[in-house]
């Protein structure tokens, strides 16, 4: 008797220090955004690239902290992967953050910052954008076209008028499909030159670019 009145209360005694425990996974595991921002002020580059290509996986609030954060970083797969990351989740004004990689000499984050831009665009980082079309890299004119037909602002519409005639068709094409996007009754006139363009896909995107800017002197056409 005495010594199931023992094994009782030793029973009871397990029980509650189960129950008043603190809970050992929130001490000793970080949870998911922790983790990635620990790891993101890591020394360790495969740590921070790591941690950068989570960033999305994260809810949008804590992403764009940390896509801020990763903008930010030394190391150029880290900044890629934040990029990815500001637009993905539409970090404001991130545009304006990396307007400087527009200059830069790695084609992978002047691509990546027209994302960004596209993606959030300020008037300042739209005026930086509309340089890039002078660019020698055609892909990075034909991104910079799309970024500035997405932004829908007014202030884009000169630079675009400007590369109607690009060396190369993706370009042209790309401004033409973006000037259509803008709606701005400037690319009206432009626009009905390039029905004679070389290429068949341009002239088709001139067509359509027209409908969509809805004017007279383009049903004339």
């Amino acid at each position: 008797m005495l010594t199931r009145m023992k094994n009782r209360g030793a029973m009871c005694a397990f029980a509650l220090a189960l129950l008043f425990a603190p809970d050992a996974s929130a001490t000793v595991w970080p949870s998911s955004h922790q983790r990635v921002a620990q790891m993101l002020d890591s020394g360790d580059i495969t740590e921070r690239r790591n941690a950068a290509a989570r960033i999305t996986t994260l809810p949008p609030k804590l992403a764009r902290t940390l896509a801020a954060k990763a903008l930010r970083d030394g190391d150029t797969e880290v900044r890629i992967h934040g990029a990815r990351a500001a637009a993905a989740v539409g970090l404001d004004k991130a545009g304006d953050e990396v307007m400087e990689w527009l200059q830069d000499r790695d084609a992978r984050l002047r691509l990546a910052a027209c994302e960004v831009i596209e993606a959030s665009p300020t008037p300042q980082s739209v005026r930086a954008l509309a340089r890039v079309l002078r660019a020698a890299d055609a892909d990075v004119r034909r991104a910079a076209a799309e970024a500035l037909g997405s932004s829908g602002m007014p202030e884009a519409v000169s630079p675009l008028l400007g590369h109607l005639d690009d060396g190369s068709m993706s370009v042209r094409l790309e401004v033409v499909r973006a000037l259509g996007r803008i709606g701005d009754e400037r690319a009206v006139v432009p626009l009905v030159s390039k029905l004679q363009d070389q290429e068949e896909d341009v002239r088709r995107e001139a067509a359509r670019a027209l409908g969509q800017l809805g004017d007279a002197r383009a049903a004339a056409t």
